[in-house]
């Protein structure tokens, strides 16, 4: 919304962990309770989602795997009760080609206020510098379409400040065509980056890091060898989700 005020997540308190978490971008929205809220005790509701932005593409509800998973992926504070977990999914095709950029958005409600983290995969290519790989690859160059074991397979990588996501989507009905129409279901994982006293390279994002603690590459990811194991780039299923509408999604 044009009107919300945007507060950054306090640091305060991160003393008992060595990662910083993707949590670390959420964003806090300035959605206030109503009065009638804040003075009852006796009753418990749920808060309405409101992202703090106004967003396109398509949001549904994101099962978390667990409680402590949540919590591992929020990283930066514990929670409390967090309640109506969702994902947004606005990813668009490049133009000329069959890579997918654009940006998911994680969020959720816990003690009345809403946080979300934003990821991204841009649409431009690799900057061109002396002693890298991949000069002048698409950014988005590792998301696109394929087929695992039959199965018509969506999956691709994005980042923020503080880690990464891969997300994977399939037709909800076994044996559709996913280029075609209709709804689809999938799963997202995440990877916290370690805490590092210097910040990340502008010159690639984290799929194109090898090592170090701004890696995030998974070979099966990027090869698509595997849509269900990412632990060759440490990363851990967050949760599940259904009916996406693809043309909402995905621009198409």
């Amino acid at each position: 919304m044009n009107t919300a005020l945007m507060l950054k997540v306090s640091l305060v308190g991160l003393v008992a962990s060595m990662i910083v978490g993707c949590g670390s971008s959420k964003k806090l929205s300035s959605a206030t309770p109503s009065s009638a809220a804040a003075t009852t005790t006796t009753t418990t509701t749920t808060p309405q989602t409101t992202w703090p932005t106004s967003v396109s593409g398509e949001t549904v509800a994101l099962v978390p795997v667990s409680y402590e998973r949540l919590n591992s992926y929020v990283a930066i504070r514990p929670l409390n009760n967090p309640s109506d977990v969702r994902i947004n999914i606005n990813l668009s095709k490049i133009s000329g080609t069959q890579f997918y950029a654009g940006k998911i958005q994680i969020g959720y409600n816990d003690n009345g206020q809403f946080y979300y983290g934003s990821f991204s995969a841009g649409e431009g290519r690799n900057q061109n510098c002396s002693n890298c790989r991949d000069n002048g690859l698409y950014e988005a160059a590792p998301n696109f379409w394929s087929t695992i074991n039959g199965v018509q397979t969506f999956m691709a990588y994005v980042q923020d400040q503080y880690g990464a996501l891969i997300i994977v989507m399939e037709p909800e009905t076994v044996g559709a065509d996913g280029e075609a129409g209709g709804l689809l279901k999938g799963r997202v994982y995440y990877r916290n980056f370690a805490t590092n006293l210097y910040p990340q390279s502008s010159y690639r994002k984290c799929w194109y890091i090898y090592s170090g603690a701004y890696s995030c590459y998974s070979n099966n990811m990027s090869q698509k060898l595997s849509s269900t194991d990412f632990s060759d780039g440490t990363f851990q299923l967050l949760g599940s989700f259904s009916g996406v509408r693809r043309d909402l999604a995905l621009g198409q």
